[in-house]
């Protein structure tokens, strides 16, 4: 690695399902972690056929891409960002009986959100399924380490401050300016956070919900733990037919999440900024009711929405504060940049992750920007020999390759899909490679550079 503190950074960025319970810093990590455990479908956090796939000797995945004619004319398949930051996002193949099995995310893809996508954006493009397929070369038992995008602030932030003087002196006092500005005009519910995390603090789910979306507007970011949160406690509690079918066959279901969002928050087809997922608790609640009606939902709302305040006021803490065992004196803080970043390091680099996207030399400065960060986490990944980079949020199935890996050995296939046995099936070996490179972000699939 280049130093010990970049090593240190990245490693908290990701999280060890092998050692689940006991990879912590604090007892109230480890807390959460039995009680996420004790979920009706938690233990499939640390035994799941997601897991069993990716210890094979060939693994295959499932790219789906609007862009083919691109990638054969370069004849490269470029990393993305997002939440697996740079690889290529694919979702797992089950190989049964000699059978490429779509998992239900997969599916869901493939049958669902791609068509409302392109629908919604009134678009031609055809949907290409690939294959791809990756020779396991690594030696023994590989360790299951997944990805916490969540936990990206402080990397945000050590990025900014090394390539800040790219931008104009005007640019940084503009950013800086609007972060401590946004702040402050929110800091009503990151103290709301801070109390209910220490216990000191009661309020009713409603009441905290509409803090919540208020402060959305001003800090996006906190759409992404919202919508992060709400996804969770479907996938772990909910006892609908299908969620206990996937159960049974060792995986998370997808479906519940991801309709609850496009219902609630349709414009989410069109670029899937979860700065704009801000439904009120009335507006989940109404929905819930109506997908229960449909069989798709079985959960008890007073424990999802007493859930869902503690989980969010936990991440909150843990994950924006700079030092979350500590008490922010919040009338004696300065409002200045240096200042507030004391407090507030990760929230900031979360911040100004996003905002960098609005600014006129967004194409070029948001580019390097990514693909430091993307250099930083190759070099990690190598460094931990990990071949899969996951999700690690949940481990629900999203996945890619590291493209970096040493003596990566892979071959990517055109694929048809037979939907009456939802699986794929090679057609044609494409030359095609996945080089350590960013795709350019006007290529990527549902971008639009201009967020909240």
């Amino acid at each position: 690695m280049t130093s010990y503190k970049n090593f240190q950074i990245w490693n908290r960025v990701h999280l060890p399902y092998d050692n689940y319970t006991t990879d912590s810093l604090s007892l109230e990590n480890i807390e959460w972690r039995n009680l996420l455990l004790k979920a009706p479908h938690g233990q499939l956090l640390v035994n799941n056929s997601f897991f069993s796939e990716l210890k094979k000797k060939e693994v295959n995945l499932l790219h789906i891409t609007t862009k083919l004619d691109e990638i054969l004319e370069t004849k490269s398949l470029y990393s993305s960002g997002g939440c697996l930051i740079g690889s290529i996002y694919c979702t797992p193949l089950y190989n049964k009986d000699h059978k490429l099995h779509l998992s239900n995310l997969g599916d869901y893809l493939i049958n669902h959100e791609t068509k409302m996508a392109l629908g919604c954006c009134h678009s031609d493009q055809i949907v290409t399924p690939l294959i791809i397929k990756v020779k396991n070369t690594k030696q023994g038992n590989p360790s299951m380490l997944g990805i916490d995008y969540m936990k990206l602030g402080n990397v945000h932030f050590d990025i900014y401050f090394e390539m800040k003087y790219l931008l104009s002196k005007e640019e940084q006092f503009d950013l800086e300016n609007d972060i401590v500005e946004r702040i402050r005009k929110n800091v009503k519910f990151l103290r709301l956070c801070e109390m209910k995390q220490r216990g000191t603090l009661k309020i009713s789910s409603k009441d905290f919900i509409n803090e919540l979306v208020e402060a959305i507007d001003g800090i996006p970011y906190l759409g992404y733990i919202y919508f992060e949160v709400v996804s969770e406690y479907l996938m772990l509690f909910s006892l609908d037919g299908r969620s206990v079918d996937c159960f049974k066959r060792g995986e998370f279901n997808n479906y519940n999440y991801k309709n609850l969002a496009f219902a609630l928050c349709p414009n989410l087809l069109k670029n899937f900024n979860l700065g704009t997922f801000t439904p009120s608790l009335s507006d989940i609640e109404k929905l819930i009711r109506e997908m229960t009606s449909r069989g798709e939902v079985k959960i008890d709302f007073q424990h999802f929405s007493d859930w869902i305040v503690r989980r969010i006021s936990y991440i909150t803490v843990t994950d924006l504060f700079t030092e979350p065992n500590l008490n922010i004196n919040w009338s004696d803080l300065i409002w200045e940049y240096s200042s507030i970043s004391e407090h507030l390091r990760p929230l900031i680099g979360h911040m100004i992750h996003r905002l960098l996207r609005n600014f006129n030399r967004f194409d070029d400065f948001y580019y390097y920007f990514d693909q430091t960060k993307a250099l930083q986490i190759w070099n990690f990944w190598n460094h931990q020999d990990i071949l899969f980079p996951f999700n690690g949020i949940i481990p629900k199935g999203e996945v890619g390759i590291n493209p970096a890996y040493n003596n990566l050995k892979y071959e990517v296939w055109s694929s048809r899909y037979d939907q009456e046995d939802n699986i794929v099936i090679p057609d044609k070996l494409l030359n095609i490679n996945i080089p350590p490179r960013m795709v350019d972000l006007k290529n990527s699939f549902r971008r639009n550079k201009i967020i909240k």
